[in-house]
């Protein structure tokens, strides 16, 4: 008899593992039926295979926030597969201009745990898969009053076992809102782990994070988004209308690092987010009290230090990040579409201290052939910097107003010099590395410094190095010039080049004179 009746549960329970669960939150206290904690006890049943969906149905005046926020005295329990939390299913107006409808906080400040956690954390191997985290304020897991001494045992938004497979987090109309934490979102990288899966793809989407609801008052995190990556694709953002990210006010906004021992590679992308401004992607977060507290902080947009990854950075808005917008590091790269110091229209001024960094073993593109692919630089105290031994391709952008330089010098790698000897309203020559590719521009004088904002054409050198264009070129003109297996030139300047000048001092036998060849 205790045999039949152990059969008949089995048989229930692999039942229950293989059909679609719904458990409606009714409740915002901390535990208890028709709570949240309730809801993921019930959701972390071993072996389920389907979909357990988290919705929220809660009473009271959805004016009043005290009715959609839940207070937590401690952590939640873990996040298991197969589990949609779905803060968007509660039939109440969204806060602000984010998805979040539900409201998550601790209830007692400088605690030590984290809103929201998702996968293992522990050496068993156990992969946690299929999880989606929709519509949730999750915020104030710490307490942040100054960036140059940070309690970093404090509380994180969402927490990410990077061994974890297929996770989601926002999407259109229903991202999140993480503020008020050491991190927005972490994905963490332990080496004690042994022989771990591959977390095949994470999706990061349509979410505010370092902001309040209205998408413009600052609540920072320490970091936004902080990737410690194995084997995975990364999706920060997306092509789609309403799938990127506004990722602003916080120390470091999203740094991705990927550390593999596998030769595996995956793709990193960082798609339609604005990075350190906020979401009418006009004004930047320079001026934050927090932020002014120190000059030595470091205020960065994005940085990814990422081996065996291919990067897309594409048509972000990146601006206001006092020490770097965009640095790259031990990454295969292209920059497309985006406006680093600027907002789309390349009106504003939200520079960055360099626009662009390309750091050891960065080599890829910044740029591109066609009109939608080139990016606007512009306002940055520098623009494009590159200390990679790699050739870095710097094509058809629209650079103007930075302030020291558009495009920097580069000891590390050979770059072609370019200048330009002869120019009529009609007709433009000069010389460069022979065998180079010069690109032309009509350039904007901003504060002494030329650079090139609209571009005109491409021409190719011969082997004696001499090019010419015939064309309208009536305005200042200036150039590059790109040569395979090296980093672009900086715009071409008055300089000459070393032993150019043939000088004959003034002597009793003539005036002398200086002649360029």
């Amino acid at each position: 008899m205790r045999s039949l009746k152990f059969l008949a549960f089995l048989a229930v329970l692999l039942t229950f593992s293989k059909v679609n669960a719904q458990y409606t939150v009714t409740s915002i206290a901390d535990s208890g039926t028709g709570t949240l904690r309730q809801a993921l006890i019930e959701a972390g049943v071993a072996g389920r295979t389907t979909p357990y969906v988290i919705t929220f149905q809660l009473s009271g005046d959805p004016t009043n926030n005290i009715n959609r926020t839940i207070r937590l005295r401690s952590a939640l329990p873990l996040v298991t597969s197969n589990t949609v939390i779905d803060g968007s299913s509660q039939n109440w107006p969204a806060l602000g201009v984010s998805g979040a409808k539900i409201i998550i906080e601790p209830e007692f400040p400088n605690t030590t745990f984290s809103g929201l956690v998702i996968g293992q954390f522990s050496s068993t191997g156990a992969q946690t898969t299929a999880v989606e985290i929709y519509g949730l304020y999750l915020r104030n897991f710490a307490t942040i009053t100054n960036l140059q001494n940070v309690n970093l045992s404090q509380g994180s938004g969402i927490v990410v076992d990077y061994r974890s497979n297929n996770i989601t987090i926002g999407a259109p109309g229903k991202g999140n809102v993480i503020g008020g934490n050491i991190n927005g979102i972490i994905i963490q990288n332990s080496t004690s782990f042994t022989n771990p899966n591959a977390l095949s793809k994470l999706s990061i989407k349509s979410n505010l994070i370092g902001l309040f609801y209205d998408g413009v008052t600052a609540n920072t995190n320490v970091t936004g988004i902080s990737a410690s990556l194995y084997d995975c694709d990364l999706e920060v953002g997306g092509d789609n209308a309403g799938e990127g990210n506004v990722i602003a006010a916080n120390r470091i906004n999203v740094d991705i690092k990927r550390f593999s021992a596998t030769s595996n590679r995956f793709n990193i992308n960082v798609v339609n987010n604005k990075i350190g401004v906020d979401v009418t992607g006009l004004k930047d977060f320079r001026q934050l009290p927090l932020f002014l507290s120190s000059s030595a902080l470091e205020i960065s947009g994005l940085k990814v230090d990422a081996i065996n990854s291919a990067l897309y950075v594409r048509n972000n808005v990146i601006g206001g990040n006092r020490t770097v917008g965009v640095a790259i590091t031990n990454s295969d790269f292209i920059l497309t579409g985006n406006a680093i110091g600027t907002d789309v229209g390349g009106n504003v001024d939200m520079g960055n201290g360099i626009g662009v960094q390309v750091g050891l073993n960065g080599i890829g593109t910044i740029g591109g052939g066609a009109s939608n692919e080139k990016n606007i630089i512009a306002y940055n105290n520098f623009g494009i910097e590159t200390t990679s031994s790699k050739a870095v391709k710097i094509t058809r952008n629209s650079m103007f107003c930075n302030k020291t330089f558009g495009i920097g010098k580069t000891l590390t790698i050979l770059q072609p010099y370019i200048q330009i000897l002869k120019k009529r309203a009609d007709y433009v020559s000069g010389k460069a590395t022979p065998n180079s590719e010069v690109e032309l521009f009509f350039s904007q004088n901003c504060n002494g410094i030329c650079e090139g904002k609209t571009y005109i054409t491409t021409v190719q050198t011969g082997s004696d190095g001499r090019w010419e264009y015939t064309g309208n070129v009536s305005g200042n003109v200036t150039a590059t010039a790109s040569l395979l297996n090296a980093t672009t030139s900086p715009f071409s300047t008055a300089d000459l080049l070393p032993n150019e000048a043939i000088i004959e001092p003034v002597t009793c036998n003539g005036n002398g004179s200086i002649t360029i060849p």
